[in-house]
C-alpha cells in the first residue's frame, strides 16, 4: 500500500513526497525491519527484526 501511494503521489506531481516514502521504505529495509512476509523471504540467518505492519509503517515514517 505505501508504494501504491508513493506511485500515486508522483503521478500527480507531488516527486518530493514520493521521494520520502521510498527513501523511508528503502532506510527501514536496510536497517533489518520488516515483515514476515518479507522477513520470511531472506535467506536463513539473515539479521532482520519481524515486526507488525503498523511497526513497518511506524519505522518508515520515522526514516522519512
Amino acid at each position: 500500500m505505501m508504494l501504491a501511494g508513493e506511485m500515486l503521489l508522483r503521478h500527480i506531481g507531488w516527486q518530493e513526497a514520493g521521494e520520502l516514502i521510498t527513501k523511508g521504505v528503502h532506510a527501514t529495509l536496510a536497517a533489518g525491519i520488516m515483515t514476515y512476509d518479507l522477513k520470511r523471504m531472506m535467506p536463513v540467518g539473515a539479521p532482520a527484526t519481524e515486526v507488525k505492519c503498523s511497526a513497518f509503517g511506524e519505522a518508515v515514517t520515522e526514516r522519512m
